[in-house]
């Protein structure tokens, strides 16, 4: 389940606090209702004026205090490689810090290697142990240009097959999620071919594997 908690924004004033704490607890509640496993929360964007040791440690503070709220409830956070949490090394640290088993990684394969520049070699070896859940796209650069353009899996040049090889190595046994922005980007495949595409490839490429 999705939520719009940006847990770096929340770490300045205690108002922010404690509407993330509630905003968080009711998407919580709502996934422990359906039975859905993960809230996903997003990095958001640190506030300017305080030191970033300062910033990580309120906010795996208030990583703990969600993680014992949804420990109970059996359900994980996971955080996204978003926003400045894009670069792994700064997530993976954030995590390490707030050392809760009810938190972990929503590993969203595309961002860090499209939008941060990431190796896939450096993503793999930030985040080993820490992934919960991923996010699955492709894409391939516009020339001259730091922009791109989603594709259907397998088109593009991101190295997923290799990013899954890798999470297998890692021991992960959970989702392989497509994550199709076409309600924000129109000119996406229509779902029902994007979709199916998705599952063909995957297939061919777990066949492999």
């Amino acid at each position: 389940m999705s939520s719009s908690v940006q847990i770096l924004n929340a770490v300045s004033a205690e108002s922010d606090r404690r509407q993330a704490i509630t905003t968080a607890q009711c998407y919580i509640d709502m996934a422990r209702g359906v039975a859905a496993p993960f809230v996903r929360l997003f990095g958001g964007t640190p506030p300017a004026g305080i030191p970033w040791y300062e910033v990580e440690e309120r906010a795996a503070e208030l990583l703990r205090v969600l993680g014992d709220y949804a420990a109970e409830r059996q359900v994980t956070l996971v955080v996204e490689t978003h926003d400045a949490l894009i670069h792994t090394a700064l997530l993976a640290h954030l995590i390490h810090a707030t050392n809760h088993p009810a938190v972990g990684v929503l590993w969203d394969i595309h961002h860090p290697y499209r939008l941060a520049g990431e190796r896939l070699e450096s993503t793999v070896q930030n985040l080993q142990g820490l992934v919960r859940y991923t996010h699955v796209k492709d894409s391939t650069p516009i020339a001259n240009s730091t922009d791109f353009t989603y594709v259907a899996l397998g088109m593009g040049d991101v190295p997923i097959d290799a990013a899954i090889r890798a999470l297998q190595q890692d021991g992960y046994d959970g989702f392989l999620t497509l994550e199709w922005e076409k309600r924000w980007i129109p000119s996406l495949l229509a779902p029902e071919i994007a979709f199916e595409h998705y599952a063909e490839q995957m297939r061919d490429w777990l066949a492999e594997l």
